[in-house]
């Protein structure tokens, strides 16, 4: 009798812990993945960079110049793997004239996965140089 219930438990244990409850087991998922930026002052010199890394995937993406603002940076229906990072990361390279200071100005960094914002960062840009960044992680 022990050895009956012994042997149930542990079948029911396997059935419990199959693979049906892995997150893993619905990917790689094709999905709309979007970057974007918008500024409250566009004529900036800035260099943005939007990447998409994971297992057997690299895609970086770098715009630079004073007529990147605003920003869009779409991938449609692309193919993700689990446990992979996007990123979207902003650098400001204005030059301020000797005797001037600099003019803060504010940005919104988003990444949308099919239209979703799934990150979201507004933040005051105060110096030339100021790096800002926002990431998610698909899991």
């Amino acid at each position: 009798m022990k050895k009956l219930v012994l042997i149930l438990i542990v079948a029911q244990l396997l059935i419990s812990c199959s693979t049906d409850d892995d997150p893993r087991s619905d990917y790689p998922k094709k999905m709309d993945i979007t970057f974007q930026l918008q500024a409250s002052d566009v004529d900036r010199n800035v260099q943005i960079k939007s990447s998409i890394i994971g297992k057997d995937l690299e895609i970086i993406n770098k715009s630079n110049g004073n007529t990147v603002l605003p920003y869009k940076k779409e991938y449609i229906q692309q193919k993700i793997p689990f446990d992979t990072n996007l990123v979207l990361e902003y650098q400001d390279y204005s030059t301020v004239m000797i005797g001037e200071s600099f003019q803060p100005y504010t940005i919104t960094l988003y990444i949308k996965i099919n239209n979703d914002i799934v990150s979201k960062k507004e933040v005051e840009i105060r110096e030339s140089g100021q790096v800002e960044f926002t990431l998610f992680d698909i899991e």
